[in-house]
């Protein structure tokens, strides 16, 4: 098992750790792999040798973003978390752990072409769940896209947003 020894000091409502990690019979000095962490209570920041990456945040195409809002918020869950304007021109939605953006476009045929083009899956936990509640909302299942178990093992369901984007929820 590995020794952890973490140092952690307060400054100006700011925390400071220093974690330091080895494994059985490295030297003081040897191979050990040192992480610090600074944060505040709605703020996580970690430094390393070695870059971390927590998450990806699809931006979606709108021909008409508050449209694209209303579908995503009141059909698929979401929350707006922020808007540029009123109307807004770009936005964040949020479920649970996801994220995703919405950007507007003045050429409406172009953001159509992109959204046709563009797939995003959602990784859900409870996917008969998911589907219920999707129906529920008045979303509409794409008609090749109901809820079935897949070759490659995922069991899932896929619906079109406003803008042609092709979603799917994925467990």
């Amino acid at each position: 098992m590995a020794d952890l020894t973490t140092f952690a000091t307060t400054v100006k409502r700011w925390m400071y750790f220093r974690v330091i990690i080895r494994a059985p019979g490295d030297s003081a000095l040897g191979k050990a792999r040192e992480v610090q962490w600074i944060s505040r209570p709605s703020f996580f920041y970690a430094s390393s040798m070695e870059p971390v990456i927590k998450s990806t945040i699809a931006v979606l195409p709108a021909a008409d973003t508050a449209e694209s809002l209303k579908w995503w918020t009141e059909v698929c869950g979401f929350k707006e978390i922020f808007r540029d304007a009123t109307p807004p021109k770009y936005a964040g939605i949020s479920r649970d752990q996801a994220q995703l953006h919405v950007a507007g476009m003045d050429d409406k045929a172009l953001a159509r072409k992109i959204g046709d083009q563009t797939m995003v899956r959602l990784a859900v936990v409870g996917i008969e769940a998911m589907y219920a509640e999707y129906q529920r909302r008045g979303g509409q299942v794409h008609p090749n896209g109901r809820l079935q178990t897949k070759p490659w093992g995922t069991k899932e369901f896929s619906a079109i947003d406003p803008n042609g984007v092709c979603l799917t929820f994925q467990e």
